[in-house]
């Protein structure tokens, strides 16, 4: 029995709890973890609002495409013939009807423009780089941009658009 009493003692030279060095090395291992949580999480948050504008610039994209068919569908020889290729065009929606302008028009933080390319037609018909000019057909490029840190971030989205009601 005094074997057992004595092998359960606490040998005084033993320590009972943490030493200093331990306590720092805890406190780091817990601040790096801490740490890279907290940078996982910001990096999160920065990339949903990136993804954020990006699909808003989509959108404003794709409205761009559909309101080109708008114009076109309310007259190709006044909205659409008479717009110059390769140049930037501006959509503006005034008294109830959409415009292209060359004014600046800019849906903050975004900045959206339009651009007109003739269409070319091989001897089947087909679109082509080069051959016959077809004066009913335009390739339709719409470029949404908007800042994002030191750089500008861009959406481009294209389409043909025919004089589908021949008016």
């Amino acid at each position: 029995m005094l074997l057992f009493f004595k092998s359960n003692r606490l040998n005084l030279n033993q320590s009972a709890g943490f030493s200093l060095v331990e306590a720092v090395i805890a406190i780091a291992i817990i601040s790096l973890i801490l740490g890279g949580i907290v940078m996982t999480i910001q990096t999160m948050v920065v990339f949903e609002g990136q993804t954020l504008k990006k699909r808003q610039a989509s959108l404003l994209a794709d409205q761009g495409l559909e309101v080109v068919r708008v114009l076109r569908d309310s007259g190709w020889t006044a909205n659409v013939a008479p717009l110059t290729t390769n140049r930037n065009y501006y959509l503006r929606f005034n008294a109830g009807a959409w415009q292209a302008t060359t004014t600046v028009q800019t849906n903050s933080p975004f900045y959206r423009t339009i651009s007109l390319a003739p269409v070319y037609r091989d001897v089947n018909s087909r679109i082509a780089p080069s051959g016959t000019l077809d004066t009913n057909t335009k390739l339709i490029t719409v470029t949404v941009a908007w800042p994002y840190r030191l750089a500008t971030s861009t959406v481009v989205t294209s389409g043909y658009l025919t004089n589908l009601f021949a008016n």
